[in-house]
């Protein structure tokens, strides 16, 4: 059982915000949790302060959290939150809304987030080629939508020294739906087949690497 737990980013200013958020997570380490997910999507304003996102105020929510779940359930494996895929992002990978996965994961490496998880978080659900590819992308190349270029890039922002946990992994397919809204017409060619064949191969593969943990199907 894995529970990814977020909040609402307007919450985060609350001085005691932290300590609240890491007694509700050790409790549900105290139940039984087998993971949890520590936040999601944090380099985003989606999910996080708008003007306040930065990987050293996530690397200390993640502290307080982790402690607590240690203390409560030292079994319950802690997973880093999944970052927003991002591309494009100017400034140097960094505005006020939305800062570039790789920049975050980054700030988060060197803030010590690996002392305080024990696999990284990873969403991985706008591919539209087998799990083997690095080309094919209608969009283009950015790593995001290459599975091994996603793992590739994951994997080292920690110094290969920490597993990969998919909190969410899935292919999206029109079949059925008919026309997908306009933001989500990148998958309009992707069938029904090709989403079991590419979640098979992608199983075998990341099962065979010896870097990832846990793969959750996603819809």
């Amino acid at each position: 059982i894995l529970i990814s737990v977020t909040g609402q980013p307007d919450t985060l200013n609350n001085p005691d915000f932290n300590q609240n958020f890491a007694a509700y997570v050790g409790g549900l380490a105290t139940l039984g949790a087998d993971a949890i997910e520590i936040w999601e999507g944090p380099n985003s304003s989606r999910h996080w302060l708008g003007g306040q996102i930065d990987p050293t105020l996530y690397v200390a929510l993640l502290r307080d959290a982790s402690t607590a779940i240690r203390s409560a359930n030292p079994d319950t494996i802690i997973i880093s939150a999944a970052l927003q895929p991002s591309v494009g992002v100017s400034n140097d990978g960094q505005s006020d809304t939305l800062w570039n996965d790789d920049v975050y994961r980054a700030g988060m490496a060197e803030g010590g987030a690996a002392e305080y998880i024990d696999c990284i978080g990873v969403h991985y659900i706008q591919g539209t080629a087998a799990p083997d590819m690095m080309t094919g992308d209608e969009r283009g190349d950015a790593p995001i939508y290459y599975l091994p270029s996603l793992i590739e890039r994951v994997y080292t922002a920690f110094d290969r020294t920490l597993p990969i946990c998919f909190t969410r992994f899935g292919y999206l397919s029109s079949d059925g739906y008919g026309e997908l809204p306009i933001n989500l017409s990148w998958a309009n060619e992707t069938t029904i087949q090709n989403q079991a064949d590419w979640l098979a191969q992608a199983v075998t593969l990341n099962h065979d690497s010896g870097t990832i943990s846990l793969m959750m199907i996603w819809n």
